[in-house]
């Protein structure tokens, strides 16, 4: 039961969108905006359980990019917590830092979050 991933190539991702549900299309749709008209390359993981939550895959994408943005689809925290939590329980190097971004819905946020930029 591994979350599916969609990437635009080979670790070439900046970021991780993480999403479940409904918010999937509405992540891919920021991951094309962020493309577009920011050239930053971002992967889409379609988490399509949360209750068992895959959390390797998780963690190698935070290893990966050590960026994770969490797309809510109804409440603010709720998916996000439950990844930010499973990192905490999880992570074995504490010393290469991690983002976690709770995101709503604005774009820019997203493009302000991404070191660089």
């Amino acid at each position: 039961m591994n979350p599916t991933v969609t990437g635009c190539g080979p670790q070439r991702e900046s970021a991780n969108i993480l999403a479940c549900g409904p918010m999937v299309p509405e992540a891919m749709r920021a991951a094309w905006i962020l493309k577009e008209e920011y050239a930053i390359e971002t992967r889409i993981v379609n988490v399509h359980t949360v209750k068992p939550l895959d959390v390797a895959t998780l963690l190698e994408a935070a290893d990966e990019t050590r960026i994770l943005l969490t797309a809510e689809e109804h409440q603010v925290g709720g998916f996000g917590n439950i990844v930010a939590g499973a990192m905490l329980r999880n992570r074995k190097n504490f010393r290469q830092p991690c983002s976690s971004i709770w995101w709503a819905s604005p774009i820019a946020s997203v493009f302000r979050a991404i070191p660089g930029n």
